[in-house]
């Protein structure tokens, strides 16, 4: 199938969705990942709560928190960015958007190794306009968070930081 044309990829408009969520928030980032749990103590993210679909996305989150290179970063969620990347009308949707110091925009997807050869990954790493994607090896870190957590309803929030 053919690409799409750049008129059919691209319409700026202003980020700041509201988020709420239903889920139990920890501050403990770096602890045993569960889908159900949202997460509370980021430096450097767009918002004050996040949550994640995988394990190796947290742990993106968390390199990307750490990293003094970063200046922001957001984990986007379905609808936020969609990409389309065949004519189509096929659109997915990215992992996160990050921001450099040198103010370098990434756009972000996190993916098995396993995946790396598909058709359809390859296909979006091709329409990905924000530039190369480079592939480095996960970054871990044993840092001990805090155990508590809570669990209520949050209220809808708008971006905490500007990047």
């Amino acid at each position: 199938m053919p690409q799409p044309r750049y008129d059919e990829v691209v319409k700026l408009k202003t980020f700041a969705p509201p988020r709420a969520t239903d889920k139990t928030v920890s501050p403990d980032r770096f602890g045993t990942f569960s889908r159900s749990v949202a997460y509370n103590s980021w430096k450097r993210s767009l918002y004050t709560i996040e949550w994640f679909d995988s394990r190796p996305e947290r742990e993106v989150a968390n390199t990307l928190d750490d990293s003094a290179q970063i200046t922001c970063w957001v984990r986007l969620h379905t609808g936020e960015l969609p990409i389309l990347w065949t004519s189509g009308g096929r659109k997915y949707n990215p992992d996160f958007l990050v921001i450099e110091t040198d103010r370098t925009h990434w756009i972000v997807e996190v993916k098995a190794d396993r995946d790396l050869t598909s058709a359809d990954v390859q296909g979006k790493r091709q329409q990905q306009s924000a530039g190369p994607t480079t592939s480095r090896p996960p970054m871990r870190s044993s840092r001990p968070g805090a155990t508590s957590s809570s669990r209520r309803p949050t209220l809808p929030q708008r971006p905490s930081r500007q990047c």
